[in-house]
């Protein structure tokens, strides 16, 4: 077996039989095969391509199938609408793509109705009505409100839609990102359309307060920008805006008791407010709650650049992550913060619970994996076969292996992942 560029197989054994060439079965591409070689425990050949593409062949080499085959564009989002092992992934490209064994095996789909490249950012899935939201680039917007059958939106220019914000116990999505614009986005009956927010600067990052209302922070860029913070109604049409400081944010949240509000982005900006008294609420859709009054928080880190806020899975405690490895906690409600040790120096994302094993998953750049068993204290690295930068991590609650995404897709068994 010979095997090339463009999906190229060739089956032979000269001279007493001349070359001749293997049909491949069903890809949506072509793909570049990079190795085929003979299999001893599968009695058949093995190709294998980009992406993880791995092909099953016959003993003839006449006959193959597909045995793992995973998306080549970056993965920017990863959501199981059902709860389940079907999942949905956002990538590059205008392309969406679904995988219902929990990520051995993707199909594809790109929407050329969107503008180019229109990279699909955000993922969000109701699974009390079934719907599904993504937004993207190119101010790109598509909806399910079944989950299947897909509905677009792309105006080309103007903005992007770099996160989104579902506003609690409604179907409305709200999409973030640059343009000075906000866009609501009723899943169930698939209408949206614009708000004018009261910053043009680009949104990073949104949380929901206590009292359900949105929250969005950002800021301006350059060596004089100023940190943005957006406080809306709960219905998510009002907006007032705020800046603590210099800088740029882009993450925030409540503390665990609820009394107050953190929200940190670059070169270490971290600021404090204390909640409004519950009395002093709008008791209103419309009203976006009081302007709180912002203090800055020393941390031990004043040169990281802060991008999630974390609480523990015991409820009690707050990390903060970011770039080069910098992770700080605080027992406190974020008054105080330590530094807590971990094994790498890329930069982190967000982590994620796993309830089988009790355990945190951190993912990161350079193809970094972090695991604590003791709710955050502490982490040891996890070989991820990869130095790709992993973005998230999703854990198939049928069998309880990993799908790392990001640069790549990587799939972990439990074996792999102790």
């Amino acid at each position: 077996m010979l095997a090339g560029e463009g999906g190229l197989l060739l089956h032979g054994r000269p001279p007493a039989r001349p070359w001749r060439l293997v049909a491949l079965p069903v890809l949506e591409t072509r793909p570049d095969l990079e190795a085929v070689a003979w299999s001893d425990a599968l009695r058949g050949f093995i190709a294998v391509g980009p992406g993880g593409l791995i092909l099953h062949g016959s003993a003839d080499g006449d006959t193959w199938a597909v045995a793992h085959e995973a998306p080549r564009q970056y993965v920017h989002d990863v959501v199981a609408p059902k709860g389940d092992s079907a999942l949905l992934a956002a990538l590059s490209h205008r392309t969406l793509a679904r995988s219902d064994d929990g990520g051995r095996r993707w199909r594809s789909h790109r929407f050329t109705q969107l503008h180019e490249p229109a990279f699909l950012f955000a993922l969000h899935a109701d699974r009390r009505i079934g719907s599904v939201v993504v937004g993207g680039g190119q101010g790109a917007v598509m909806f399910a409100p079944d989950g299947v059958h897909w509905q677009t939106h792309s105006t080309g220019h103007g903005r992007e839609h770099l996160g989104l914000l579902p506003l609690p116990g409604t179907p409305v999505v709200a999409l973030y990102g640059s343009g000075g614009q906000l866009m609501r986005v009723h899943g169930g009956l698939a209408e949206w359309h614009d708000v004018p927010l009261p910053s043009p600067d680009p949104v990073y990052g949104g949380f929901t307060g206590p009292d359900g209302s949105p929250w969005l922070v950002g800021g301006g860029l350059g060596d004089r920008a100023e940190a943005t913070v957006q406080r809306g109604s709960r219905d998510g049409t009002q907006w007032a805006l705020q800046s603590p400081g210099p800088g740029v944010l882009r993450t925030g949240g409540p503390t665990p008791d609820g009394r107050a509000l953190l929200v940190a982005g670059d070169r270490g900006a971290l600021f404090r407010a204390e909640r409004p008294a519950d009395d002093a609420l709008p008791v209103d859709e419309e009203t976006p709650p009081p302007a709180p009054v912002w203090v800055p928080v020393a941390q031990p880190l004043p040169e990281a650049a802060w991008s999630w806020l974390q609480r523990d899975a015991a409820g009690q405690a707050l990390w903060l992550g970011g770039s080069a490895g910098a992770l700080i906690r605080s027992t406190d409600g974020g008054r105080h913060w330590q530094v807590i040790d971990v094994p790498t120096t890329a930069s982190l994302r967000r982590p994620t619970w796993d309830p089988g094993r009790r355990a945190w998953w951190m993912p990161g750049r350079d193809g970094t994996l972090l695991r604590s068993d003791d709710d955050g204290l502490s982490w040891r690295a996890v070989f991820t076969h990869t130095r790709e930068h992993l973005k998230g991590v999703w854990v198939d609650p049928a069998d309880g292996a990993l799908l790392l995404y990001g640069a790549r897709l990587v799939r972990l068994m439990p074996a792999d992942a102790p």
